[in-house]
C-alpha cells in the first residue's frame, strides 16, 4: 500500500465513507463521486469512466457540505449480476451481463435484481426467486 492510498483511507474514515462507495455532495449533487486508491474521482457519463475530480480542495476543506452515500447502481458498459429462473424448474442461477440501460436492465434494477458482485446475487437468490414468482402470479 503506497502513501497516497493510506491518506485516502484516512480521509474515508474521517468522512465516514467506505472506500469505493459512490456518493454526492450536499452542495454539488450533479456528479457522483467516489474515493479510490487514486483519490477523489467522479463518474463521467459521456465516456463511462471514473475521472480525477477537480473538487479535492473544496472537499477536504468541508466546503461541499455533507456527503450522501448512494446505493450502488450499475454503470453503462460495466458488469452486473442478476438471478434468473427457468420456468421448467424451481432452480435459480446467477448470471452476469454488461449494463446498457436496456429495458430488461432497468426492470431488473427496479425489482431489486441487480447486484454488484456474484456473492451478493447468490445471497439474494431466495428472495429474488420469491419476488419473480409473485410477479408472474400477478401477470407480469
Amino acid at each position: 500500500m503506497d502513501n497516497s492510498e493510506i491518506v485516502w483511507k484516512y480521509v474515508c474514515k474521517q468522512f465516514e465513507i467506505k472506500m469505493g462507495a459512490e456518493f454526492v455532495f450536499e452542495y454539488n449533487s450533479d456528479l457522483v463521486h467516489r474515493i479510490s486508491r487514486n483519490g477523489l474521482e467522479y463518474w463521467d457519463e459521456e465516456v463511462c469512466e471514473w475521472k480525477e475530480s477537480h473538487l479535492v480542495g473544496k472537499f477536504l476543506a468541508g466546503k461541499l457540505g455533507k456527503v450522501f452515500e448512494l446505493l450502488w447502481s450499475p454503470k453503462v458498459g460495466k458488469l452486473y449480476y442478476y438471478v434468473t429462473w427457468e420456468s421448467k424448474s424451481s432452480d435459480s442461477t446467477v448470471k452476469s451481463k454488461v449494463w446498457n440501460k436496456s429495458e430488461i436492465d432497468e426492470t431488473r434494477l427496479a425489482i431489486g435484481n441487480c447486484f454488484q458482485t456474484k456473492e451478493e446475487a447468490e445471497d439474494a437468490k431466495d428472495n429474488i426467486l420469491e419476488r419473480i414468482l409473485d410477479l408472474r402470479e400477478q401477470g407480469f
